[in-house]
């Protein structure tokens, strides 16, 4: 339980830091917006403050949790004041739309409870919570983490984590990223009460929370903040040219440097459209002069890609190429990178340099098309309807929305691989604003046109149900709802679902009672070990991947890998049943002989203290 509410307390927080930074910005603000652009400069604020500290070795706990303690302590006034006005503000939503309110907090609470079992997809416990474990049990320091091809990826968001595992562990991770549900909603409700009328603001919450890509249960991935930077900067964009404001410009700009700057899909579904719009107003229908246009547009490029450029420089030093492990078709990257690369293009990878033909650019987007279709996700293709209708409007009021949307399905083709709708879903905001202007506008028009909501929404939460109850039914989730939040509850939870081993959790018992905690470990065939919650490698996600290639050019060659990372222990896990090459078998047992010496034993996994000379000394 205390993990859980360390989570809510590094979001209020951090919330609590955004309340004094935009204090002054009040005023000049729709309240909504606000409460959004104040949680997204205390997130912005405090990256750029671990990036620093990531440069100097602080990610440490006593570095972190006295400035937590302090910004706390700060910000409690401020939130007494907001708290009480957030739920003034909120009433009245609930009360113009009752249905919509329950099928909020119905989704809202489901996701919750996702927040209270561990962590169980690989992507998240290799990636989203592994290398900030790498940072902070490695010195504190952001650094090349071996093998591990994502840890290239910009990390604004990621950094936040190193606070989350030291104040607590996934849980509170998760409770943290849960948390950026809360801005993202109140902007999209203050959005549609900008651009149409209140009564539709918790229909169009209700109808972004039945997105079918937003993973269940929650894991530790950062798409909640990507989707809200996106859509912040987006909103902010619009605000700023319709008020002529040069402030909300320039935090437009710095939003979408950290949407950029938290992963990939924000540079191409947030900077992108968000250029193209500003292109297309200054250029093409001439809202201004071409001077003021050109003004605009480098201001807007060079804020943002300073926000994103500490990351590229990162990914430069260590690849030689910036934006690794991304464009191999643009930068050069180095030898040892390009396999890697290469691999993740095939699933993220752009469909319009990909493609060798434009037979194969097409076939690539029907093939993302039928792949949502597979998926039921409604709100694609209602927003797509949404597009047309609006289009033909051609409202003035709503024209920034509409033709950012428009911009958004144009990008769409760009999209290659299996990772379609989810990458997609950045978009969501401006879809789901699209779908409801489209849908309050039918209902005045046609006769019991309230109804036509009341359709949509039932049919998208049966959809979002039945999807996700599918999902949920898989051998290795079987979750439903389930809370886990004490260590024995976490544990027989991870053993019952196959994700971590009953013998590992015992030799975890035994490591933390023998082992210092400073001796650098190596897992072979052992799985991500991040449950070990101890200083590891964090390598490829099967682990003995790696070390099978090193094998199979000999026991020394091996040994001087391990040697080169400074490994001091080698965990191993025998697989009953699981029979490898007969080369790299031998190779392995000519490897322990010489350069292993048994430590201890728990049932199939073994711990051996590495040899770099050798047992005998060197040869």
């Amino acid at each position: 339980m205390l993990n859980l509410l360390s989570g809510i307390w590094q979001l209020g927080w951090v919330w609590g830091l955004g309340f004094l930074l935009a204090r002054r910005m009040r005023p000049a603000l729709p309240y909504g917006y606000w409460l959004a652009v104040s949680f997204g400069l205390g997130e912005a604020a405090l990256s750029g403050v671990y990036f620093m500290l990531g440069l100097v070795g602080g990610l440490r706990f006593w570095v972190l949790v006295p400035i937590a303690v302090g910004i706390s302590l700060a910000v409690l006034p401020a939130w007494w004041r907001e708290g009480q006005g957030m739920l003034r503000a909120a009433v009245p939503y609930f009360r113009q739309s009752p249905l919509a309110g329950l099928i909020t907090g119905f989704i809202l609470t489901w996701y919750f409870l996702g927040v209270c079992v561990p962590e169980r997809e690989v992507d998240s416990v290799w990636y989203h919570l592994g290398v900030p474990l790498y940072y902070i049990t490695h010195g504190g320091a952001i650094q090349l983490v071996p093998f591990n091809m994502p840890s290239h990826y910009p990390m604004n968001l990621h950094l936040h984590y190193t606070f989350s595992l030291l104040a607590g562990n996934d849980t509170t991770a998760k409770m943290f990223i849960y948390g950026h549900f809360i801005p993202m909603l109140i902007l999209l409700a203050s959005a549609v009460r900008r651009y149409g009328r209140r009564e539709w603001s918790l229909f169009a919450v209700a109808v972004y929370l039945c997105c079918l890509h937003f993973r269940m249960p929650v894991m530790v991935n950062v798409e909640r903040g990507v989707y809200f930077y996106v859509f912040l900067s987006s909103v902010l964009l619009w605000y700023s040219l319709e008020t002529n404001s040069n402030r909300w410009f320039i935090l437009s700009s710095v939003f979408c440097g950290m949407a950029m700057g938290t992963k990939f899909n924000g540079l191409l579904f947030g900077f992108v459209p968000q250029w193209l719009f500003l292109a297309l107003r200054y250029f093409l229908w001439k809202r201004a002069s071409w001077r003021e246009g050109l003004i605009r547009l480098a201001l807007f490029t060079v804020i943002a890609w300073l926000l994103y450029s500490p990351w590229m420089i990162k990914s430069f030093l260590y690849t030689g190429n910036p934006m690794y492990p991304m464009l191999e078709e643009i930068f050069p990257t180095q030898e040892e990178f390009v396999p890697a690369m290469r691999s993740n293009a095939n699933n993220h990878g752009l469909n319009i340099l990909k493609s060798k033909s434009i037979g194969e650019f097409v076939g690539q987007v029907e093939t993302n098309i039928l792949w949502l279709l597979y998926n039921a996700d409604l709100i694609f293709f209602l927003g797509l309807m949404s597009l047309g209708l609006l289009l033909a409007l051609r409202p003035k009021r709503w024209f920034s929305p509409v033709t950012q949307l428009l911009f958004a399905y144009l990008l769409f083709p760009m999209l290659w691989g299996s990772d379609v709708a989810r990458l997609y879903a950045a978009n969501y905001g401006v879809v789901v604003l699209g779908i409801t202007l489209a849908v309050s506008w039918l209902s005045r028009q046609l006769r019991r046109g309230r109804w036509l909501s009341l359709l949509v929404l039932i049919s998208l939460l049966v959809t979002f149900t039945q999807q996700r109850l599918y999902y949920l039914s898989s051998p290795n989730i079987r979750w439903f709802g389930d809370v886990h939040l004490s260590e024995p509850a976490r544990r027989a939870w991870l053993i019952e679902r196959g994700h971590f081993t009953e013998p590992l959790f015992r030799m975890k018992d035994w490591m933390d009672a023998h082992i210092a905690p400073e001796e650098e470990l190596y897992g072979y065939r052992t799985g991500y070990l991040f449950y070990l919650d101890r200083k590891s490698i964090v390598s490829d996600a099967h682990f003995g991947e790696q070390m099978d290639a090193w094998l199979q050019q000999g026991a020394e060659a091996a040994a001087g890998k391990l040697t080169g990372l400074g490994v001091d222990l080698v965990l191993y896990k025998r697989h009953p049943g699981v029979t490898p090459a007969k080369a790299i078998e031998t190779a392995w047992q000519e490897f322990v002989d010489r350069y292993l010496e048994l430590i201890h034993e728990e049932g199939d996994v073994f711990l051996y203290r590495f040899q770099a000379a050798g047992k005998n000394g060197p040869r």
